[in-house]
């Protein structure tokens, strides 16, 4: 069958100089698609661009998989009404993690099949069954059938990930991204971070799941050799945690390969120590991006970070001294915090002198420990009041710079968290000379 893949994104949402929005979800599903034989097609489409620039492949196609980045506007529906107009008997699929949480609000949008988690298997069996049009054995997956919305039987994940082909970034124009994403693992982080929603997806499983240090230096070694002037970003926030014994074989393999690429990756403060970071550093890492959060131990403690102070200051001293950049995240709004806990953020954000930095509102995610707690204690505006009006506000309105209040504070106003935003921009100019941003190649390499 002749399968067209595309991927909508928005430049607007493009604006970092890492395009985090690299379609690696998507390049998997192409990947497991021509491995059973499919003719595959990729186009990365601008919403900005005439949709008529979609017309010759959608004649051609068989079913089209759409996936998108960045939130859902207005032209979003209306590329999909384009479709629908230009070819109405031809299938569209959905998938991602907005869809697999709202298979409605997309089947209602106009989609013919949501898939359901991670999409690999699924998209191969799917294919296999529109000609015959019983989906019925079709396991994760949701469609209309007699007018009614039905989700299938739900299945668990692919347990060995090193089954799974390489993603098809052949398929691509790898000019558009200063980037290559790999991702080390899949499933269910061991820890407890109460804001964080990845966590709580049961479609992954209740584990974590990792490739073997072989398939990852064997991806790895691949992009260095195609592509030799990307850097590689491991996006995993499991990977620090990873044993050192584990780290010395992945090493020793990348040196086996002659492996000479550069890699960031995300990490934990207590997920590293001088050894890690160390062998790290002499297999190609440059940067570390880390989840600070905030400056208050109280605050931390509320998100059950499972971190201190104390580490957070070691982590960005360690880095500093063997040469690696660094990047912190900190959140600002939770229940609770004061304008002394934001202080404390901005103490601490003087003294681990990060290279690059990011602060965001909190934004409580339907289906986690956080979003139960602040509708429990109706802290939830409007907006985001119940579970679906909050995943459809989310997909509509936040995009890269997004920086409203959302939870009711009893202590702080919007105008204090743009003044710690701003202080934090002072002290960062002060610190470095540079400019705030989001995490970009000049900042980290």
């Amino acid at each position: 069958m002749r399968i067209l893949l595309i991927n909508f994104r928005d430049s607007k949402d493009c604006s970092s100089g890492f395009k985090v929005l690299f379609p690696n979800g998507l390049l998997y599903v192409a990947a497991a698609l021509e491995k059973t034989g499919h003719n595959v097609s990729i186009i990365d489409f601008l919403y900005e661009e005439e949709f008529s620039s979609l017309d010759e492949e959608l004649l051609r196609a068989d079913a089209v998989g759409v996936s998108f980045s960045g939130n859902i506007n207005h032209k979003f529906n209306s590329v999909l009404k384009h479709i629908k107009t230009l070819n109405p008997n031809l299938p569209c699929i959905t998938g991602g993690v907005a869809a697999t949480e709202l298979p409605g609000f997309f089947l209602n949008m106009g989609f013919d099949f949501v898939v359901l988690g991670e999409a690999e298997e699924t998209a191969v069996k799917l294919l296999a069954k529109l000609k015959e049009g019983n989906f019925d054995e079709v396991e994760n997956i949701a469609f209309t059938k007699e007018g009614k919305i039905t989700i299938n039987k739900i299945k668990p994940p692919v347990e060995d990930l090193d089954s799974l082909p390489f993603p098809a970034r052949h398929l691509i124009n790898m000019a558009s991204y200063d980037e290559l994403i790999i991702t080390v693992s899949r499933g269910q982080c061991p820890k407890e971070c109460t804001f964080c929603f990845r966590r709580q997806n049961y479609y992954s499983g209740n584990r974590l799941r990792v490739r073997s240090f072989v398939n990852i230096s064997d991806e790895m070694s691949e992009i260095y050799k195609y592509y030799p002037d990307k850097y590689i970003w491991i996006t995993d926030d499991n990977f620090t945690m990873l044993s050192n014994e584990w780290f010395k074989s992945f090493v020793a393999e990348l040196k086996k390969k002659h492996f000479s690429g550069k890699w960031i990756c995300f990490s934990r403060v207590d997920s590293i120590d001088y050894e890690k970071l160390s062998m790290m550093k002499d297999a190609g890492c440059v940067s570390l991006l880390f989840g600070v959060e905030s400056g208050s131990q109280r605050i931390l403690d509320f998100y059950k970070k499972g971190i201190t102070i104390k580490q957070i200051k070691n982590a960005f001293r360690m880095c500093k001294d063997l040469g690696l950049k660094t990047h912190a995240f900190f959140i600002v709004g939770s229940p609770g915090e004061t304008k002394k806990d934001l202080k404390l953020s901005l103490k601490l954000f003087w003294q681990i002198k990060p290279d690059s930095y990011e602060v965001s509102t909190l934004l409580p995610m339907p289906g986690t420990p956080l979003y139960d707690y602040c509708f429990e204690n109706k802290l939830l505006k409007e907006e985001i009041a119940d579970r679906e009006r909050a995943y459809i506000f989310y997909l509509e309105n936040i995009k890269p710079g997004y920086f409203k209040l959302l939870v009711k504070l009893a202590h702080l106003t919007e105008e204090d968290l743009y003044n710690f935003k701003n202080e934090m921009s002072r002290i960062f100019m002060q610190l470095s000379k540079k400019t705030e941003g989001n995490v970009t190649i000049s900042n980290l390499v």
